[in-house]
């Protein structure tokens, strides 16, 4: 954890010794457990646990208490020095945030608390991120209420959500305070409730940008910010499924305004406006996370929002403490000062230990976060529906306090109301805990919970941008190096794998060049298919140095659902090969919904791939074996999903086109037979592949659960199915069309 420093103090010469002070913390593995040690006098918990989470930058290791006390030290000594009472004072008769303000913020380190190191951050969690918005927001209500719009609502969610080189872009700036972040969700019609909003964003270039139209209301930092985070709707009819996050750059959108700064009765000096969009242009780089995945942005990291933000009541519960302690020990009346009054004693015991109970529930909720990785929704809207609860009580105390002194705009009462408000309303806080509530009762006793089938599993696939590079796998050696079985032999056939680029379709392609035919790779990210088809080269070379020739493998690009993409695919292959014996269709895509709420657009779209493609794939090919007499044999990638629907994840639709598939396999087996061309259904069960590696990283729980369900206790690996798919392409088969071989580990006969 690094210490903070003088503002004045260059950048340089504060990363030294904070690097050092992170190098003395202990180390340890990915999987290390927190250990405990006790003593007849102390219990110490020594936390060398690194979280799982993903909501946590790289290498965060949880800090201790004696760091934390350390942290709060230097954020109060930065805070006496830089936002005084008399900053604290002008910052809200101005209702203007000091400009000069972000760079001092910046300079002492405090805006990338929970950004990785490489882009400039701290690399640390949200206990931390708690002590500083406490911290500052003791100072001063204003500051701290923007210092949380543009550390936490912007800056984490480019920190949680954002591509690699969006983080290049845009972390180092807002972390050093060169430029300033916002974000813009609520409108005047749509606050809690978002699937109400209005703005759209439509699809223009290609595709390669999308145009804004609407406005946003109750933007902190709207005003000011360079960097917004704004949610539209790309697709009005599909509610939920249908918002998408943009990064919007306010200094070269042209259509952008800000059409009002709001004049607040509290927190002034955190400028607040509303926002125009009048055909902003936003290039599709510019999306955070996946298109249509706005809702799991918002919500990745709402939770902690509010976590984050339960401090700023912190704070102003402190500073209402830091007026009336001295107040009432200095102000006399009747000889003695009104602290020895009982009713007074009262107030003040009262506002101290609402302060202690909802510092507690912060950090502990904060604490569990940093040291378990788990965020509970209800504790973190717990957090802030009792901190800012108080927070309004302890500011009305204050001024009872101070009598006719503290009924002056100086006083933090009129600031401390707006956190029962920003930020989803205490009702709606309320609602939040009960609905948590309810799922948690109803997940626990619902009928036949010890099905396969959970709705409380959500797994959010991640795009092809989140995945991690495929490479080819150690494979067995082929024929070239042990003599084996003549008939396995694909030697001198030319086989098209789709969705050939990664995952199985890439492991696949390289049983087949190992078992000698000349493959064309099939993706529709070709330049990550040629890639890979000089990788497979060079993999069979070395791993058969003996061999007689190297197979040759090519890349080619379609789209599956794209018929016309599919017949010249098929085309240019047999131009380059000048034939096609075997068929793999790999290419699929597979997504986790309820039933109920799975848009029909998305539903056509995932038939249109995992079905179509494959029947579009088959049958040109088959018509090619058709025109040059020729027998041959095709495989068709399945799934166990689509025999069976007990499974731990609530996928329907998906288990629906997977079973199309099987059934497709068999129809095309018999109406072909007479051709020679077999067809036949490979069904793999859990495989880690990239994609599925990603989701169980994302998900720890639920490898636990795939792999209690399977009877040879592991998941498969992608080369498991080299043996399988070669066997039904060679010569080793020929009486065996029709068939659904599922490589699941047992799965589906228990």
């Amino acid at each position: 954890m690094r210490a903070l420093t003088s503002i004045t103090a260059s950048r340089s010469s504060l990363r030294a010794p904070l690097l050092l002070l992170l190098r003395r913390r202990p180390s340890c593995h990915l999987l290390t457990m927190t250990t405990t040690t006790t003593t007849t006098t102390t219990t110490t918990t020594t936390n060398t646990q690194r979280c799982l989470s993903s909501k946590h930058p790289k290498g965060f290791t949880a800090p201790t208490a004696d760091e934390l006390d350390e942290l709060r030290g230097r954020v109060n000594d930065f805070t006496r020095r830089c936002i005084t009472a008399e900053v604290a004072a002008a910052t809200d008769r101005s209702n203007s945030f000091p400009n000069d303000m972000w760079r001092k913020l910046g300079d002492a380190g405090l805006l990338g608390i929970t950004a990785d190191e490489e882009v400039g951050g701290l690399g640390m969690g949200y206990q931390a991120h708690c002590v500083v918005m406490e911290e500052i927001s003791r100072a001063s209500g204003s500051i701290g209420l923007s210092y949380a719009a543009h550390s936490q609502l912007c800056v984490n969610q480019l920190q949680l959500n954002g591509s690699e080189e969006q983080k290049r872009r845009f972390l180092p700036g807002l972390i050093s305070g060169e430029t300033v972040g916002a974000l813009a969700m609520s409108e005047s019609g749509a606050g809690s409730d978002v699937v109400g909003m209005r703005t759209t964003a439509r699809e223009v270039d290609g595709g390669e940008s999308y145009v804004l139209n609407g406005s946003k209301m109750w933007i902190t930092n709207g005003p000011d910010a360079d960097v917004i985070i704004v949610y539209a709707k790309t697709r009005p009819d599909a509610g939920s499924r249908g918002i998408t996050a943009f990064i919007v750059e306010t200094k070269e959108a042209s259509g952008f305004a800000c059409a009002r700064k709001l004049d607040k009765m509290g927190m002034r000096g955190s400028n607040t406006g509303e926002l125009t969009f009048d055909d902003v242009k936003v290039p599709k780089s510019n999306v955070l996370g996946a298109v249509d995945g706005g809702v799991t942005v918002l919500m990745e990291g709402l939770d902690l929002e509010r976590l984050v933000l339960s401090s700023g009541p912190l704070g102003l519960m402190q500073a209402s403490l830091d007026l009336g302690l001295p107040f009432t020990h200095q102000r006399k009346q009747f000889g003695r000062p009104i602290a020895h009054n009982q009713l007074v004693q009262g107030r003040l015991a009262d506002m101290y230990t609402k302060l202690q109970a909802s510092r507690a529930y912060t950090y502990a909720t904060a604490k569990r976060v940093d040291e378990e990785g788990k965020v509970r929704t209800q504790d973190c809207a717990g957090a802030i529906l009792y901190a800012a609860e108080r927070g309004t009580e302890c500011a009305l105390d204050c001024v009872q306090l101070l009598g006719g002194m503290g009924y002056v705009e100086e006083m933090p009462a009129s600031s401390a109301k707006l956190y029962e408000i920003g930020a989803g309303t205490s009702e709606i806080r309320r609602m939040v805990i009960g609905r948590a509530f309810n799922k948690e009762f109803a997940e626990g006793n619902k009928p036949g919970q010890y099905a396969r089938t959970d709705g409380k599993v959500e797994v959010e696939y991640p795009g092809e941008g989140g995945l991690p590079p495929s490479m080819p796998v150690r494979g067995l050696p082929g024929q070239y190096v042990k003599p084996t079985l003549a008939s396995f032999s694909l030697d001198g056939n030319v086989g098209l794998v789709t969705g050939a680029a990664r995952g199985l379709g890439l492991v696949i392609a390289q049983g087949m060049v190992y078992s000698g035919a000349n493959v064309a790779l099939v993706d529709m990210n070709k330049e990550e298919a040629e890639k890979q088809a000089v990788l497979l080269a060079e993999a069979f070379a070395k791993e058969n140095p003996n061999a007689e020739r190297t197979p040759s493998v090519t890349a080619h690009y379609a789209d599956v659902s794209d018929p016309a993409s599919v017949e010249e695919c098929v085309r240019e292959v047999i131009g380059r090969h000048g034939k096609i014996d075997n068929l793999v269709t790999s290419a699929g895509f597979t997504e986790n919904f309820e039933a109920i709420n799975y848009p029909i657009d998305r539903m056509r779209k995932l038939w249109s791939v995992n079905v179509d493609g494959t029947f579009l794939f088959a049958t040109a090919v088959a018509r090619h074996l058709m025109e040059r007499k020729s027998g041959g044999s095709m495989v068709l990638i399945g799934s166990m999903s689509g025999a069976i629907v007990n499974v731990p994840q609530p996928q329907a639709p998906y288990n629906a086109a997977k079973a199309g598939v099987r059934h497709l396999a068999a129809s095309l087996a018999v109406e072909w037979a007479y051709a020679g061309i077999r067809v036949n259904c490979i069904s793999p069960g859990y495989m880690l592949t990239p994609l599925t590696e990603k989701i169980l990283d994302d998900n720890p729980d639920l490898k636990q659960k795939w792999t209690l369900l399977i009877p040879q206790g592991r998941m498969g690996q992608p080369q498991d199915l080299m043996g399988p798919v070669t066997f039904l392409l060679s010569g080793a088969s020929q009486y065996v069309t029709g068939a659904d071989i599922r490589v699941d580990g047992g799965y589906t006969v228990t």
